[in-house]
């Protein structure tokens, strides 16, 4: 009979409630002990939790978080001061992603940008939110090349991205985008706009923003959507990097 429950598990393709089942009857002093009640309930609580973890492994494996930080690794100190903690105790629930709200961390280079989203973004992939963390300049010129290869291409990419739960554009505007890598901005934040939640990193403004992309129509609506309904935090002066290294 356990041969033939293992094999029904197997066809089923509940590979962790066939680990599960294989540790019970090993167990029969276990076994014996619970009700039917309970052995089903450990056989789907680990066929579930099983694929909950081998889900967060596909999620993190395809974020390309490009630092391995964790919410447990960023500092608080006087330097951030009280306001930084209020805005990290929010941003770290990532109820913000629930509702599709933006995220927007300015700073000097050094402050802890990328280390600080590379958390968030790690912590999203854990709570089973799909993430992509990009350059933005890097992700402006692939979708440019899209654009060029035709609107079949170019409409699915987009559709790809619009998809992913959380996007993370590092170093936003920290050179000087063209007009054709300023449309595939628009167009990537257009789609997203009330729908998904994309965080931003960036040593400028979104005053600044504008004047990178040209003080143009189309530069002003792509600062327009990611400052709209956003949450901004803005990181201290002085590089924490090279301090850092000099201790």
């Amino acid at each position: 009979m356990s041969t033939q429950i293992e094999e029904l598990l197997k066809d089923l393709k509940l590979k962790y409630a066939v680990s599960a089942y294989q540790s019970l009857q090993d167990d029969q002093k276990l076994l014996a002990s619970i009700t039917l009640d309970d052995a089903l309930l450990s056989l789907l609580t680990a066929e579930i939790d099983g694929r909950s973890k081998q889900r967060q492994i596909m999620l993190l494996r395809m974020s390309k978080i490009p630092v391995l930080s964790e919410l447990s690794d960023i500092a608080y100190d006087e330097n951030r001061g009280q306001k930084f903690s209020k805005l990290m105790a929010r941003l770290r629930t990532l109820s913000w992603i629930e509702t599709g709200h933006n995220v927007c961390i300015l700073g000097s280079s050094g402050s802890g940008k990328t280390f600080i989203s590379s958390a968030i973004a790690r912590e999203a992939t854990r709570k089973g939110y799909s993430v992509l963390f990009s350059n933005a300049r890097d992700l402006a010129a692939r979708f440019t090349e899209l654009r060029a290869q035709g609107s079949r291409v170019y409409t699915q990419a987009r559709k790809r991205l619009q998809n992913q739960r959380l996007l993370v554009l590092d170093d936003f505007c920290l050179t000087t985008p063209t007009a054709e890598d300023t449309q595939s901005l628009f167009d990537i934040m257009n789609d997203r706009s009330g729908k998904h939640s994309t965080l931003v990193t960036s040593q400028k403004d979104a005053k600044r923003w504008v004047e990178e992309m040209g003080i143009s129509a189309v530069g002003e609506a792509v600062a327009e959507r990611i400052e709209a309904n956003s949450i901004t935090m803005v990181l201290g002066t002085g590089s924490r990097r090279r301090k850092a290294d000099e201790q």
